[in-house]
């Protein structure tokens, strides 16, 4: 975009896995950042989500168990700045 106006979008994907109890972690998250910006006035709308999924490996008397939890949130924020000049 041009002028007093940006658009940053972003993406990011972690992976983590837990050793006491062998489990796995996925999670997916986009983001996208828009400000303007005219002399010392900043306003910034950001909006984004995560959706996750960890995986627990279980051992249970009659064999293996896999337990699966799904994780969905989403957020948005407004935020804006004013700089003052001596």
């Amino acid at each position: 975009m041009g002028g007093a106006w940006r658009l940053a979008p972003r993406f990011t994907v972690q992976r983590l896995t837990d050793q006491s109890d062998s489990s796995s972690q996925t999670s997916y998250i986009p983001s996208a950042l828009l400000d303007w910006q005219r002399g010392n006035k900043l306003l910034q709308f950001e909006v984004g989500g995560e959706l996750g999924s960890r995986e627990a490996f279980l051992q249970l008397a009659n064999g293996q168990f896999v337990q699966t939890q799904n994780t969905t949130r989403y957020y948005a924020s407004l935020s804006y700045r004013l700089t003052l000049q001596n």
